[in-house]
């Protein structure tokens, strides 16, 4: 009973640690640098709006 609990908090501890970790990097570094129209945003908007909405 306790080597299943044991084991199973482990997992879980496991699985959030992989889900926490790289969310809180990816907010680190989007604080740390700041969003441009060149690099983040006319490259989206290229990709999926230009080729119809083209003025």
């Amino acid at each position: 009973m306790v080597d299943g609990l044991l084991r199973d908090s482990l997992i879980i501890i496991a699985l959030l640690g992989g889900v926490l970790v790289p969310t809180h990097a990816g907010a680190e570094r989007a604080r740390t640098e700041p969003v441009t129209f060149t690099r983040d945003i006319a490259p989206v908007l290229q990709r999926s709006c230009i080729s119809c909405h083209r003025p």
